[in-house]
């Protein structure tokens, strides 16, 4: 029972760190096509 609530955990953190990457790369791009902004 632990190792399953471990596991979804580390799941949950790596699903995390990954959304935050694309967040920096769609903020990169946007920077990119707009520079205006």
């Amino acid at each position: 029972m632990y190792s399953i609530h471990f596991v979804s955990q580390g799941f949950r953190e790596r699903v995390f760190a990954f959304q935050r990457h694309n967040i920096k790369l769609a903020t990169k791009a946007a920077l990119l096509l707009c520079p205006n902004l």
